[in-house]
């Protein structure tokens, strides 16, 4: 079944100097519990897309639609059950945590705002955590207590407490040393085999490989080519694919 689908999404952006198209007819959709990894250089227009996926940016035109249904962004109750569904993680998930809070109560608050009883929320909070690999401990600390990685796993766990259908993850590994990256890889693996979907932004196509059914390549806010993962690292047919992959092999010599 489909569970995301974005039909013809455009951004221009307007200012001083003119417009300037950050996307332009975007179209793709996302099955249930599938893992579809969106790859290009930085600038090319994929966090925009993710943004607009999660309506913190609003297209020019194109529709995003959560199991056939158009998201109604004017409607805060349509906004607040999507969010339910979809979650996102950001490239810094520290920073969206509120500093004042400890992330588990970050979290706890997440899902009491969506009518979960305290009790059934910290345990929940407990849980997801657990299932990221961290500490009961951890629960307990501030934002600026943990590091890079701790921190995106925290993200994960907070998107997780809500029992979301797709998970959105925005260069989620690009600021972590490989000990890190590794562990993130494990966690997402572990998402991903619960039936969760993923749709994974980044640069970085060794992450992608290891996580993705299928790639989307941008390139200039478009997609210049899409297919399964194996099939476009094996046999890639467009030129900004074949320089992505040549770039990746150079910086593994």
């Amino acid at each position: 079944m489909t569970l995301l689908a974005v039909q013809n999404l455009t951004k221009v952006y307007t200012g001083r100097d003119g417009a300037f198209t950050a996307d332009k007819d975007i179209s793709f959709s996302l099955e249930s519990g599938e893992s579809v990894g969106v790859l290009g250089l930085s600038g090319c227009g994929k966090s925009t897309l993710a943004r607009m996926i999660m309506g913190m940016v609003m297209p020019t035109s194109g529709t995003v639609l959560f199991r056939d249904k158009p998201v109604d962004w004017r409607s805060e109750a349509a906004c607040k059950a999507y969010y339910g569904k979809v979650q996102m993680v950001f490239q810094d998930a520290l920073s969206s945590f509120h500093p004042l809070y400890t992330v588990g109560r970050s979290v706890t608050k997440a899902l009491e705002n969506y009518g979960v009883a305290p009790a059934e929320a910290a345990e929940r909070a407990a849980a997801a955590f657990a299932a990221v690999g961290l500490t009961e401990g951890h629960l307990h600390k501030h934002p600026a207590e943990l590091s890079g990685g701790e921190g995106q796993r925290a993200g994960i766990a907070r998107a997780l407490a809500l029992r979301p259908e797709l998970i959105v993850c925005d260069e989620v590994s690009s600021a972590l040393d490989t000990l890190s990256q590794e562990q993130l890889t494990r966690v997402l693996q572990q998402v991903r085999r619960q039936g969760t979907a993923l749709l994974l932004i980044s640069h970085d196509i060794a992450f992608l490989e290891q996580l993705c059914d299928r790639l989307l390549v941008m390139d200039a806010g478009r997609i210049v080519e899409a297919g399964k993962t194996e099939e476009i690292l094996r046999h890639p047919a467009a030129p900004r694919t074949r320089s992505l992959i040549r770039m990746a092999a150079r910086l593994t010599l």
